[in-house]
Parts: structure tokens; C-alpha cells; sequence
């Protein structure tokens, strides 16, 4: 009769730690993947953001160019006085968007590093894992190895005993 080796509980728990360790690289990846559409999303908002307040900016100088008009058909002196308006109007308008621009640049850059940081830690869950796995792989076969060897000597014990030899002593 020859019974069939069970593995040992410690090496099922190692194969359901890894399928969960699997698990949570995938909810990583899923996790980044929010996180980058989130961030096109806001990328996306803030961009048309931008192109309403500059077509406000373009009906804003629309009517100050009219208004500009009335006034010199009126007097010539605050021509100048409202040229000057638009033309720091204008200054205004390009920092804001300047600002805007470096806002943006910086949450992309923002979120560059939080790819990156959130990349090289799943590379190291990944090795972990795989380190884990070998482990675990090394421990089987060392545990398979020895319950063969012990079968072998109980067999080897029985055979023995089943044929009533006695096992001289070797003294040294």
C-alpha cells in the first residue's frame, strides 16, 4: 500500500499568500490607471477653463476696443488713457495664463513622481514576491525530500522487520 503525500497546510497558505500578493499588484496598476485619468481629467478641465477665460479675455477687449472707438470719435486725449487700460489689461491677462501654465506643469510634474514612485514600489512588491515564491518552492521540495527519506527508512524498517533479520552492531 502507498499513501499519497499531502502538502502541508503552511504550503497552501504560501500559495493563497501569493495569489492575494497577485491581487494587490493588479489593484496597484488598476489604482495608477485612476489616477491617470483622473489627472487628464483635471488636465482636460483646467484647459477649458483656460479657453473660457480667454474668450471672455477677447470679449472683454472687444468691448473696451468699441468702447475705445466711441471715445475717439469723442476726444483723442483718453484714447491714450484707455490704450493704456488695454495694454495693461493685457499684461494682466498673459501672467495670469503664464500661471496657469506653471500650475499645470507642475501638477503634471506632480504626478509624474507619483507614477514613478508608485511604479518602482510595485517593482519591489514584485521581487518580493517572486523571492517569497522561491522560498516557498525550496521549502516543498526540502519537505517532499525528507518524507520521501523518512517513507524509504520505515519502509527499509519494515522490509527488515518482515524478514526477521537481526542488524548486527558495529561497535568502533
Amino acid at each position: 500500500m502507498s499513501k499519497t503525500v499531502r502538502e502541508s497546510p503552511s504550503v497552501e497558505q504560501d500559495l493563497v499568500k501569493r495569489q492575494q500578493q497577485a491581487a494587490w499588484g493588479r489593484t496597484a496598476a488598476n489604482l495608477l490607471t485612476i489616477e491617470s485619468q483622473q489627472q487628464a481629467a483635471q488636465e482636460k478641465k483646467v484647459a477649458k477653463r483656460l479657453k473660457v477665460e480667454r474668450r471672455q479675455q477677447a470679449a472683454h477687449e472687444n468691448k473696451v476696443t468699441k468702447q475705445l472707438e466711441v471715445e475717439s470719435q469723442q476726444q483723442a486725449a483718453p484714447e491714450k488713457k484707455v490704450a493704456k487700460r488695454l495694454k495693461v489689461e493685457r499684461r494682466q491677462q498673459a501672467a495670469q495664463e503664464k500661471k496657469a501654465a506653471k500650475r499645470l506643469k507642475t501638477e503634471r510634474e506632480q504626478q509624474a513622481a507619483r507614477d514613478k514612485k508608485a511604479t518602482k514600489q510595485l517593482k519591489v512588491e514584485r521581487r518580493q514576491q517572486a523571492a517569497q515564491g522561491e522560498k516557498a518552492a525550496k521549502r516543498l521540495k526540502t519537505e517532499r525530500e525528507q518524507q520521501a527519506a523518512r517513507e524509504k527508512k520505515a519502509a527499509k524498517s519494515l522490509e527488515v522487520r518482515a524478514l526477521g533479520a537481526v542488524v548486527p552492531i558495529q561497535l568502533v
